[in-house]
């Protein structure tokens, strides 16, 4: 069963492309951010950032390509069901509930007004290589281009 890095959105995100998404980890020094996950060698960096490309998955998701073909990759996928959404955040409002403090308020007032959820799915085996680096710059990236979208500016 796969891991999920989520990202709750009050605003759509379909306006992030691919293009985008690749523009923006163009700007990332991979070689710190893996340090900071306990890779450091080079060439395991290298070798993802060789086969990094991303491919359309589904109607709103994309498929983050960084292994050799046939290895399992990160599959993105934007869920805009009302349904989906709402159950997800049910979810993640019943985590919450014993939390308290300021943090907590935020996140359920965020989680209230969500109205569509990117999924970045990742095996187990993908947590100890690039894949949780990649993952988690992309889900950086999504929020970040959103945000810039969103402005009027890419």
């Amino acid at each position: 069963m796969p891991a999920r890095l989520m990202v709750f959105c009050t605003r759509s995100v379909r306006g992030v492309s691919r293009d985008d998404v690749l523009a923006a980890m163009s700007e990332v020094d991979f070689y710190t951010v893996a340090e900071g996950f306990g890779i450091e060698d080079e060439n395991l960096v290298d070798q993802a950032l060789s086969l990094l490309h991303i491919e359309p998955f589904g109607q709103a998701g994309f498929v983050l390509h960084y292994r050799a073909p046939g290895i399992r990759q990160i599959n993105i996928d934007i869920s805009t069901d009302r349904n989906s959404v709402a159950e997800e955040c049910a979810e993640a409002t019943a985590r919450l509930a014993a939390v308290t403090g300021d943090g907590a308020k935020q996140a359920l007032l965020h989680l209230d007004q969500t109205i569509e959820i990117v999924n970045l799915e990742l095996g187990a085996s993908q947590f100890t290589d690039m894949g949780i680096v990649l993952a988690g710059q992309g889900r950086r990236i999504l929020r970040v281009r959103w945000i810039r979208l969103r402005a009027g500016s890419k």
